[in-house]
């Protein structure tokens, strides 16, 4: 059943093992660069972010298991 019959959204960590490494990271790249400035945090809270997603246990290949968020 697709999502305009569900109404719900894909799952992201389905989708993502569809994708190769490269085609991954082309989508994504271009969903940040899509993004409104002023949502974006500097490089210095970014980094300090990612530090903090990659000591949690609920990071798994990239992906938040809580949120879904690729990270």
């Amino acid at each position: 059943m697709g999502t305009e019959k569900t109404g719900k959204k894909p799952c992201t960590r389905c989708l993502v093992q569809d994708m190769d490494r490269e085609q991954e990271y082309k989508k994504l790249q271009e969903y940040i660069d899509s993004m409104d400035e002023e949502i974006k945090v500097g490089t210095p809270e970014y980094r300090r972010r990612l530090l903090l997603c990659r000591q949690c246990d609920s990071l798994y290949q990239g992906i938040c298991q809580k949120c879904g968020c690729f990270v």
